[in-house]
């Protein structure tokens, strides 16, 4: 697997975020719990349900032969990370099941990181990154 660096990973997640910000129809079902079905783990699309990584294909981030935990590489350098669990974590769809919800945490998290006090996702963090969507970093369309 090729090596990813932060600042590929950071220009990812503006690409994602933009997609999820743009875009009133998805190409695909949208659930924070969805990573894919087994079926489906080296494709580079499936049509089935997808979490917001599972979305990075249709925002112009190419998957190759590629686990969707390799590809998850592509926005972070861990899938067990603080910061995966932050942006793209399963439990969030019991507490934020949004795309603007993942907007706002990409956005957070480019701006502060994972918040000191981050364990797992809860519902007090959704106040925290409320408003984030319209950072002006997000908006440039050069990336």
């Amino acid at each position: 697997m090729r090596k990813i660096d932060n600042f590929i990973r950071r220009r990812n997640l503006i690409k994602l975020a933009n997609y999820f910000k743009q875009r009133k129809k998805l190409k695909a079902k949208f659930d924070m719990y969805d990573f894919t079905d087994w079926h489906h783990m080296l494709k580079d699309t499936c049509g089935t349900v997808g979490c917001a990584v599972g979305h990075g294909p249709y925002a112009g981030i190419p998957k190759s032969n590629q686990t969707w935990v390799e590809y998850s590489q592509n926005f972070v350098e861990n899938s067990y990370s603080s910061a995966f669990q932050f942006l793209f974590g399963g439990a969030w769809r019991r507490h934020d099941n949004t795309k603007i919800g993942v907007v706002r945490r990409i956005a957070y998290y480019l701006t502060h990181g994972v918040p000191k006090d981050f364990k797992y996702p809860d519902k007090k963090f959704v106040k925290l990154y409320r408003g984030y969507e319209n950072l002006a970093f997000l908006k440039n369309k050069n990336i």
